[in-house]
C-alpha cells in the first residue's frame, strides 16, 4: 500500500517494499498494490518531491503486472479488498481430502455460516448555520464465517411472523447477490429507514458451500 512515498532503497531495489513485491512475483504469487489518493498536503520538500516522482514511475512500470487499484475513501478501500479476496476465492479449488477447517461444517459448528449484522457509522456534519449535527449511516453487514469460499450469497428480511419485511430497509434489493465470497470476507449494504420503520427484523442469508450444498443462516438484526 502506497501513498506518496516509495520508501528507503535497499542494496538491490528501489525500496524494501519494492524488494518484497519483486520476491513475491519471482515465486509466482499474486500481489495486490493499492494507492491511497485521499486528500493530503502536497509534496513541498525536495525529498518529498523525489519520493513522489519515484513512486509514480514505479507504479506506472508495475501496475500491469499486479492487482493495482486506487482508492480515495475507506469505503472504496473496503470494496477493493473484498473484491480482491473474492477474485482469489473464485480461483480456489478445495482439496479432495477434507482438511481440519473443512471439518467445521455448518452442521458441526453452529457458529459457521454467513452471518448478518447491523453496523452503525457515526459522524458529524455542519448545517447551513454552522452548527454541528450528529449523524449516522446504517449498513447491513454480511460476514463469511465458514472458513471456506461460498457462492451465490443473497439475503432477505422477515418479520416475527415469517412475512416479508421490506419496511425495515427501504434500500433492500433482492438482486443483491454475491457470486463468490472469500473466507472471512465482509460485504456491506447501506440501510435506509424512514419514520415508522421497524428497528428490528430477521435477516436470512442464503449461500452455497464448496460442496454445492445450499444453506441458510438466520439472525435478528436490530438498530439501536
Amino acid at each position: 500500500m502506497f501513498t506518496n512515498r516509495l520508501g528507503t532503497p535497499t542494496k538491490t531495489h528501489l525500496s524494501g517494499t519494492v524488494e518484497e513485491i519483486s520476491l513475491l512475483h519471482s515465486q509466482g504469487k499474486r500481489v495486490a498494490i493499492l494507492r491511497n489518493t485521499t486528500p493530503s498536503a502536497p509534496a513541498s520538500t525536495t525529498d518529498a518531491i523525489q519520493q513522489l516522482t519515484a513512486l509514480n514511475d514505479y507504479l506506472n512500470s508495475i501496475k500491469d503486472e499486479a492487482l493495482y487499484s486506487i482508492y480515495s475513501s475507506s469505503e472504496q478501500l473496503m470494496q477493493i479488498i473484498n473484491n480482491t479476496l473474492n477474485n482469489v476465492a473464485r480461483d480456489y479449488e478445495p482439496p479432495n481430502v477434507p482438511s481440519a477447517s473443512s471439518a467445521h461444517s455448518s452442521e458441526a459448528d453452529p457458529s459457521s455460516g454467513v452471518w448478518p449484522s447491523v453496523e452503525i457509522e457515526r459522524y458529524t456534519e455542519t448545517d447551513s448555520k454552522g452548527r454541528l449535527k450528529n449523524k449516522r449511516r446504517l449498513y447491513l453487514t454480511l460476514t463469511n464465517r465458514t472458513r471456506q469460499p461460498v457462492t451465490d450469497v443473497s439475503y432477505r428480511y422477515e418479520d416475527s411472523d415469517d412475512e416479508s419485511s421490506g419496511l425495515f430497509d427501504l434500500n433492500f434489493n433482492p438482486n443483491n447477490v454475491i457470486n463468490t465470497m472469500a473466507p472471512d470476507a465482509i460485504q456491506r449494504y447501506p440501510i435506509m429507514q424512514v419514520l415508522g420503520s421497524p428497528n428490528e427484523a430477521d435477516c436470512i442469508v442464503a449461500w452455497t458451500d464448496v460442496n454445492e450444498v445450499s444453506h441458510e443462516t438466520k439472525a435478528s438484526v436490530r438498530i439501536s
